[in-house]
């Protein structure tokens, strides 16, 4: 997660600077790809390895991270009587869209599509960070940072995902992820 904020941060500044997308909200970036995947808690348990937990098999993290998110405010509300701002609501609602998107793409998980800027900048960053993940695991080899994880290939693309021996194969997917219509990179790869 700190990885995919700084990346995501970068990238929108460089949207910024540029004048493609002046109004950009880096507060919403940074606060979605830093929690972007606060669901990850629910999915998967650690004892000496990385598990799936039962609750995986409800809904993925992007799910649960949209509960905890949902759960984490209510309670506020609730039982301090916290009224949120306008700009605390908008930069919620931006946090709720960029977990349920920063897959990218239904058929890789995403519950919805990136549909602004922000959400876009975050779920690109979630991509390059998944795609270095190679680089950075014992410079390239391959070989598991965590025992008991192994290293597959999937889609045409051959892009590589971690798993553990217990979890199911992940699905196949290609390219990268689009960006929202309207904006300056809209139909660039």
């Amino acid at each position: 997660s700190v990885q995919v904020t700084g990346l995501a941060l970068v990238t929108a500044q460089e949207l910024r600077r540029t004048g493609d997308a002046p109004d950009l909200d880096l507060d919403a970036v940074v606060l979605g790809a830093f929690w972007h995947d606060l669901g990850k808690l629910d999915e998967l348990s650690w004892r000496g390895s990385f598990k799936y937990t039962a609750r995986a098999a409800g809904a993925t993290h992007m799910g649960w991270g949209l509960c905890r998110v949902t759960e984490a405010v209510t309670r506020a509300e609730t039982t301090t009587g916290w009224q949120p701002t306008e700009r605390q609501r908008e930069l919620i609602d931006h946090l709720l869209h960029i977990v349920a998107s920063h897959h990218g793409q239904k058929d890789w998980g995403a519950l919805v599509e990136p549909a602004s800027r922000e959400a876009w900048c975050v779920s690109t960053a979630d991509h390059l960070s998944a795609k270095a993940q190679p680089i950075t695991d014992t410079a390239g080899t391959g070989t598991p940072l965590a025992e008991g994880w192994e290293r597959v290939r999937t889609g045409s693309s051959g892009r590589s995902q971690f798993i553990s021996p217990s979890a199911s194969r992940p699905r196949s997917g290609t390219g990268w992820p689009r960006p929202p219509p309207g904006s300056a990179l809209h139909g660039r790869r």
